[in-house]
């Protein structure tokens, strides 16, 4: 089933221009009678694809979506979440673990917010 789907995807040429409509267009693929990307409880494919998740982190969303994201009705049923809180480093501790001059100075930064010295210490 894996090579069916592999193949289905293959047969995209997904433009990098048209966004989310390629990845929702590839997602949604139901073209392959026996193993689509889609599964929908058909043919020898027991099973059927209960949703679809995107995640869009340059927004920092996770869309969900209910139905075929390749056709209208998917984008009617389907809700996002807002994470761009969970990746929000107000403390610039994320940064003080990168490597080299980027990581050190994430790491003095956050140093002098918190009043302390430098030394890129990690603690999460």
């Amino acid at each position: 089933s894996t090579a069916h789907r592999l193949a289905a995807a293959a047969r995209h040429a997904v433009d990098p221009g048209r966004g989310w409509e390629g990845v929702r267009e590839v997602l949604g693929d139901a073209s392959d009678p026996e193993y689509p990307i889609y599964r929908t409880h058909a043919g020898p494919d027991s099973s059927y694809t209960l949703l679809t998740a995107l995640f869009r982190a340059p927004e920092g969303k996770l869309e969900v979506l209910l139905a075929n994201p390749a056709r209208a009705e998917g984008l009617r049923s389907r809700f996002t979440l807002d994470l761009s809180p969970l990746f929000e480093d107000p403390g610039g501790a994320i940064g003080a673990a990168l490597p080299g001059a980027a990581g050190a100075a994430a790491a003095d930064r956050a140093a002098d917010r918190s009043g302390g010295g430098g030394g890129g210490a990690l603690l999460w």
